[in-house]
């Protein structure tokens, strides 16, 4: 007799509604722009508490800026990972400077709801520099954070180490405290983890496609418990007893 309870790490989702607003930085209020503000300014319900501070930046193929335009980019040479955007945060080590970027999601989180949550990054790799960082995360709040809740631990961070030139899906799952109203995306926690050449003080990274949907919560916390398929009560110490 095998008995076996299946689980599954992603979850399913309940519904496929996706509660983050303009989720591949596609949509744009203009693609006239010339300077990095200006495209930062363009991009539709994506912000920073304070872009002098905290300035991530816009990539879109429609830009006609050399720099700001996809592929080639100020930051390194990136196709976006879907469609036609997709933005850039830095971190400066010597200043502790830490970009992000957040958006208000479509509507609350339920408490104690089950979301799967994913979104991709990639090293820019700019000028070939070779670095990895393992603070790029994604933080919920229940209300617009400023520089130190950067200190805070991400609820979704990597466990790679994100040292290549290409795309990586960063994915996990939360359950919802309830009343989180805002998603943030940027280096989280309060030690950074990093490698990073000793001519270079910038850690840079691509964003793209993030989502956050509601997931069967019980498939998520689901166990696999394999039982064993044999019982000989004869006291001779092996499979005599049945235990669950």
């Amino acid at each position: 007799m095998i008995l076996t309870f299946a689980m599954h790490f992603s979850g399913r989702s309940l519904h496929a509604q996706n509660l983050v607003p303009n989720p591949g930085f596609e949509f744009l209020n203009t693609c006239n722009v010339t300077t990095l503000a200006q495209a930062y300014g363009s991009i539709e319900n994506w912000f920073s508490f304070n872009y002098s501070q905290s300035s991530p930046d816009v990539f879109n193929t429609c830009f006609p800026t050399p720099g700001l335009n996809i592929p080639n980019t100020f930051a390194g040479t990136s196709q976006a990972n879907s469609g036609e955007g997709m933005v850039g945060i830095g971190a400066k080590i010597s200043t502790s400077h830490r970009e992000s970027i957040s958006i208000e999601l479509n509507e609350k989180l339920v408490l104690d709801s089950a979301y799967c949550i994913s979104f991709w990054v990639k090293n820019s790799r700019g000028d070939n520099t070779s670095y990895w960082c393992k603070n790029v995360g994604l933080y919920l709040s229940e209300n617009i954070i400023y520089q130190n809740h950067h200190l805070m631990p991400a609820d979704i961070y990597s466990s790679k180490l994100l040292d290549k030139n290409e795309w990586v899906e960063i994915s996990g799952y939360v359950i919802a405290k309830g009343n989180e109203k805002f998603l943030n995306i940027g280096y989280f926690g309060p030690t950074m983890i990093y490698q990073k050449p000793a001519s270079s003080d910038i850690l840079y990274y691509f964003v793209d496609d993030v989502s956050v949907n509601m997931c069967n919560k019980d498939s998520l916390l689901s166990v696999v418990c394999e039982l064993p398929n044999v019982l000989t009560p004869n006291q001779d110490g092996y499979n005599d007893l049945y235990v669950l």
